[in-house]
């Protein structure tokens, strides 16, 4: 019962969710979804920041330190060539933040007796926000941490300032709030667009987004597929009389009993309806077998389900399984509510 109640706990902990706590917890673990993102763009942040690095070089009449000028164009012919490139290349994206982060300190570390808080605050700033767009949590804190370093340093063994303790304290703390905004925002944004409004599980356009990457997933290692589809049983019936506030009672429930018998990396999604499917990937048949009982025993306690699946090790493709889960469906209500069947292929 103590790991029951354990795995429950770290199941909840780790489902979806549109609050802040749910957006630290779910999101160092996987890249933030693109939606419909232009992979030109990528290059564009690089580009901006070297013209606005060497325009305050410019300014502060850097003639004696030219290298500083080098490393700008070096960052611009940078952006130039991830924005012709138009890959998402996570290592490239990483080591070319990271350039600019230490292009940034040394600039500091030469020019900043002027005023490094501002300073650093328009360099950074921007590669902040960039890192919690396009970058995992895990990357942007990586990312972030090196600013902070960095930015020490320059400060440290620079031409100091007449305040440096204020100055750090200013930009550090612009930066971090800045980059945790930017990040949620984006999360938010993402969340309202692959979710489903009532239920909080995947919708039919998230469920397209995240199936290719399971799917890769599983053909990569010795693994077992689970798709199945769930049909709440006579549900019409219910919202005729019992009103349509104890039907969408009861959708969320079972949305989140499904979501709760799931493991992390696991997918559940609205068809739409009343109708629900999900996605599980286990090493062995017979995981995936008590992978779908546990989904529909949980299901089952809400309110009567029907529910088809489908298990397999070969790499078929989704619609194929989806269709498959479909028939085995459709036969159950052929011939009898409240019931699930499993076909092996």
């Amino acid at each position: 019962m103590g790991n029951d109640r354990s795995l429950e706990l770290g199941q909840w902990l780790r489902r979806p969710s549109n609050d802040f706590w749910g957006w630290f917890v779910t999101s160092p673990f996987t890249p933030p979804i693109k939606i419909r993102s232009s992979k030109s763009i990528l290059g564009i942040p690089l580009i901006l920041g070297s013209l606005v690095a060497i325009a305050v070089s410019y300014v502060g009449r850097v003639s004696a330190h030219r290298s500083v000028y080098l490393i700008d164009l070096a960052l611009l012919l940078l952006g130039v060539l991830r924005m012709l490139l138009r890959a998402e290349n996570r290592l490239l994206t990483n080591l070319s933040l990271a350039a600019a982060v230490a292009a940034t300190s040394y600039q500091l570390y030469l020019f900043g007796y002027r005023d490094p808080g501002e300073l650093a605050v328009v360099f950074y700033i921007w590669i902040a926000i960039y890192t919690f767009t396009y970058l995992s949590v895990v990357e942007s804190i990586g990312q972030i941490l090196f600013i902070l370093i960095s930015y020490s340093a320059a400060l440290e063994y620079g031409r100091r300032p007449s305040a440096p303790i204020g100055d750090w304290i200013l930009t550090t703390a612009t930066v971090i709030i800045a980059a945790i905004t930017s990040g949620y925002l984006m999360h938010v944004k993402r969340s309202m667009a692959i979710r489903d409004s009532l239920t909080g599980v995947l919708n039919r356009h998230g469920w397209s987004l995240l199936v290719p990457r399971e799917i890769e997933r599983a053909r990569r290692g010795d693994n077992h597929i689970v798709v199945g589809v769930i049909d709440l049983d006579n549900f019409k019936a219910i919202n005729d009389s019992e009103g349509h506030s104890r039907g969408d009672e009861i959708l969320k429930g079972v949305a989140s009993n499904i979501a709760r018998s799931v493991r992390r990396e696991d997918l559940c999604y609205r068809l739409g309806g009343d109708e629900f499917g999900f996605l599980c990937i286990t090493k062995s048949a017979q995981d995936a077998e008590l992978v779908a009982k546990r989904i529909f025993d949980r299901a089952m306690s809400i309110t009567s389900v029907s529910c088809g699946a489908t298990i397999t090790s070969r790499p078929y493709s989704v619609d194929e399984l989806s269709r498959s889960a479909d028939l085995a469906l459709i036969d159950i209500k052929g011939s009898g509510r409240g019931r699930m069947t499993i076909e092996y292929r």
